[in-house]
């Protein structure tokens, strides 16, 4: 009973909060500026490049992961960093 009434205490309180006026952040410039002219979807469409790449075929995705796994599958440290590692260990 007591954990329910401060629950609804803290809530309660919780509604009195001040908010900012957001409205005094906006500049003139902005607030007089007029509405931005509305176009059709298919003028936007001619304008942008596209920004994807064409997909790859599943034999090109497959060499790539291979690739990249040959990649991995070397020597973490290199000989010279292993060599200074044990001196410092000795």
């Amino acid at each position: 009973m007591l954990r329910g009434s401060i629950i609804a205490l803290a809530l309660a309180l919780s509604g009195c909060a001040t908010f900012p006026d957001l409205d005094s952040t906006i500049d003139e410039a902005a607030r007089n500026a007029p509405f931005p002219t509305l176009i059709n979807i298919d003028q936007l469409r001619g304008t942008v490049p596209s920004s994807q790449p064409e997909p790859l075929s599943l034999d090109a995705r497959l060499a790539n992961l291979e690739a990249r796994a040959d990649r991995l599958r070397g020597p973490v440290v290199d000989a010279q960093t292993q060599a200074r590692m044990e001196d410092g260990v000795r």
